[in-house]
């Protein structure tokens, strides 16, 4: 592991390998001067004080009691309208490689079994189910799948392709 970290990062630093940051350092001591550059020296942090009512952390039971009231339901949507989640909701990038994989095996055989997870930022009072594809939804869960569906509906022109089940928050 400690090879290809370095081989990563030999560019940021090529005269030092990364430390390894499973090993226990005691920070009070200086690190050695191997190469004749001044040791780096810590950036001093100014503690930050939260008010009080702010929590710090949320059980997971909290956080889906909250998460409940924004749910609208679980439809079947037009797949070629949904949109990739915006960059601050965004998991991780696009693998094509994994959805040319995904692409495959859609070919296949289609699971349909598992939803995929959007919102919408229609209003959950003023969200109206039998204009579901009226929405713009970001799809957050599911991205890979969305894009497999997307590229296969696109290329091949089937209609298998044309609809998916997605579990949708508004709010």
């Amino acid at each position: 592991m400690e090879y290809i970290r370095n081989k990563l990062f030999k560019k940021l630093s090529p005269t030092k390998s990364m430390p390894d940051r499973t090993s226990d350092v005691n920070q009070d001591e200086k690190p050695e001067d191997t190469d004749g550059s001044p040791p780096l020296k810590k950036p001093k942090l100014k503690p930050v004080k939260l008010p009080v009512n702010i929590p710090t952390s949320i059980d997971d039971q909290t956080f889906l009691d909250q998460t409940k009231q924004y749910f609208v339901g679980t439809y079947t949507v037009m797949v070629a309208p949904l949109l990739p989640p915006k960059l601050v909701h965004q998991v991780r990038p696009i693998n094509d490689l994994y959805v040319e994989t995904l692409m495959e095996q859609m070919q296949k055989h289609l699971d349909t079994s598992h939803p995929l997870l959007g919102f919408t930022d229609a209003d959950i009072n003023t969200f109206k189910p039998d204009r579901v594809n009226s929405y713009n939804i970001y799809i957050v869960g599911g991205n890979h799948r969305r894009t497999a569906l997307q590229r296969l509906l696109e290329n091949t022109k089937d209609k298998k392709f044309q609809e998916v089940q997605v579990r949708i928050y508004a709010g």
